[in-house]
């Protein structure tokens, strides 16, 4: 079996490849698994993993990367394994259970991800407000912005889908404005805008350094699935 894995930002590509993958270009990991790296948002990420199965043999399609946490008992570094995948728009899809249920064999009893809903949205939701807003009318644990996206593609090539997802910002974890001033929609980041957005708004600064070390629990937590799943010879 091989996967072709889609994600987002260059750190959650480095997680898996030791180094951050060029956006839109397919990297071969190894026998079992290829990873593309969309960009930000639902119609990069879309783009992207029809571009990974028009042009690589693969069995399956895996959604790869951090996501904010809606529900309080959610810290960074929590690792989740969505059952389902929800927009705001109201449409949901299911993962494919098989698939499903062989990550969650290899990623066990090491890491035990949360099983839940999952919710994507077409913008970023930065406060701590509209996150508590979208659990309560969703009941989704987590959110991200490509998943929804990667899930459709998928279905339209007939391949099974699933994702893998650690919690970067949690509920009560606003997104300072510097940080979505510097991100760009190839997924890098502008250290110049963003420092210029800081220096405009310095009392951002222990937000800022707090999202740094929710970032780096985030993508350790990737670093150790993706660990297990490379020696259960599913990556």
């Amino acid at each position: 079996m091989k996967i072709g894995i889609v994600c987002a930002m260059p750190g959650e590509a480095r997680t898996l490849t030791g180094k951050p993958a060029q956006t839109g270009s397919i990297v071969q990991i190894n026998d079992h698994s290829a990873i593309v790296r969309s960009g930000v948002g639902p119609e990069n990420a879309f783009r992207a993993t029809v571009t990974l199965a028009r042009q690589c043999t693969i069995d399956a399609v895996l959604s790869w990367g951090c996501a904010a946490g809606l529900h309080p008992r959610l810290q960074p570094g929590d690792t989740l394994l969505p059952d389902r995948i929800l927009h705001g728009n109201g449409e949901s899809l299911q993962v494919d259970r098989g698939f499903h249920q062989d990550l969650l064999a290899q990623l066990s009893p090491l890491t035990v991800p949360l099983t839940s809903a999952l919710i994507s949205s077409d913008q970023p939701v930065a406060s701590s407000a509209r996150k508590t807003a979208l659990h309560e009318s969703s009941g989704a644990l987590a959110l991200d912005m490509e998943t929804h996206a990667i899930g459709l593609a998928a279905r339209q090539h007939s391949l099974p889908f699933a994702a893998l997802r650690a919690v970067l910002d949690p509920l009560d974890q606003t997104v300072p404005g510097a940080a979505l001033a510097g991100l760009r929609d190839d997924g890098s980041y502008d250290l110049r805008s963003g420092l210029a957005a800081l220096l405009r708004s310095p009392g951002e600064l222990p937000a800022m350094l707090s999202l740094a070390a929710s970032s780096f629990r985030a993508h350790r937590a990737l670093r150790i699935a993706g660990r297990q799943l490379r020696t259960g010879e599913m990556l």
